[in-house]
């Protein structure tokens, strides 16, 4: 893991706050078509996970939020298989 993701502050949205609590509650990540307290949680998921394509500071920023979620890491090392 490179050395500034290490000393990464995160910034956490409200929707981030609202998947962690559902990953939490449900032990996995949202599928794509999940509504969670009124909020399409499982399409902002997707939609964010595919903004994760390249190493600018937007894409490392998005990642290393959802790394602290042991459930949405998981998913995405399988996802872009790493």
């Amino acid at each position: 893991m490179p050395k500034y993701i290490n000393n990464y502050k995160p910034n956490y949205t409200p929707q981030y706050l609202l998947l962690f609590e559902y990953c939490d509650k449900y032990k996995c990540v949202p599928q794509r078509f999940i509504i969670y307290k009124q909020w399409a949680i499982g399409e902002w998921y997707y939609e964010i996970k595919k903004k994760i394509i390249n190493h600018d500071k937007y894409s490392i920023n998005i990642y290393t939020q959802l790394l602290i979620n042991e459930f949405t890491k998981e998913d995405l090392i399988k996802y872009y298989d790493l």
